[in-house]
């Protein structure tokens, strides 16, 4: 069995290398193989040169002149070949150990494995204030969309290739042409329940960042999330 794993990158040349050579470890403890998907955004700190220095076979790098994380996702979903997809962060505060339980586990029986910070049992290792925010945004948007998962916010993740594949192609526009940041998991999550997919959350442990700038802050794209509650409890309703 085989899993395409997508990192979408920007600027993170101090942790790609070290990401690839961790996952390889660890897929190399398990019965898959692993295709890893590099989609770079033309970072301008050298990230596609580190990833071309690895000189990997089951590494396929994209540079794209695009900007933005839900078309880098959007791109590694349609180039994946494997019979599992994953995706996690670039800047390390996705274990790669947590991605190979991860993946035997969907291995196991067909469904998508959402790791949760806010499950009993994950934890996130951040600022008080990204902690308080994550856990509030959560929250709200299980509260309005009314579906049962803790974590909506985090991406990382790995399920059965073919979900991505049988989504209709106003689906995939709608997850992800309209989003301009993580927002796009709300509304990959909501869409795969309502199909009836089985989604499955375990712990684990987030670690910030120890290299480089997160690009990312709940609070301040709080309105997207208020946004995309507002879209998605929209389509939901006319599906």
């Amino acid at each position: 069995m085989k899993i395409s794993i997508i990192l979408p990158t920007y600027k993170e040349k101090d942790n790609i290398t070290k990401l690839i050579k961790e996952i390889d470890k660890e897929f190399s403890k398990a019965k898959l193989t692993s295709e890893i998907i590099v989609v770079d955004d033309s970072s301008p700190d050298g990230t596609a040169d580190a990833v071309k220095s690895l000189n990997k076979k089951n590494v396929k790098l994209i540079v794209r002149k695009e900007k933005g994380l839900p078309g880098a996702i959007r791109r590694g979903l349609d180039e994946a070949s494997g019979d599992l997809i994953a995706a996690l962060d670039t800047d390390l505060s996705h274990p790669p150990a947590q991605l190979r339980k991860m993946a035997e586990l969907a291995a196991a029986k067909s469904c998508l494995i959402n790791a949760s910070r806010w499950k009993r049992g994950g934890k996130m290792l951040s600022s008080k204030t990204s902690v308080v925010s994550s856990k509030i945004i959560n929250k709200v948007i299980k509260f309005f969309l009314k579906l049962p998962y803790t974590d909506y916010t985090g991406g990382f993740f790995v399920m059965d290739g073919n979900f991505y594949r049988k989504l209709a192609k106003q689906e995939k526009d709608f997850i992800f042409n309209k989003s301009n940041y993580g927002e796009y998991f709300v509304k990959f999550l909501a869409i795969l329940h309502k199909k009836g997919i089985e989604i499955v959350e375990i712990p684990f442990t987030y670690v910030n960042r120890k290299h480089g700038q997160s690009k990312t802050s709940i609070l301040k794209h709080g309105k997207l999330y208020l946004n995309v509650i507002k879209e998605t409890k929209k389509w939901l309703k006319r599906h």
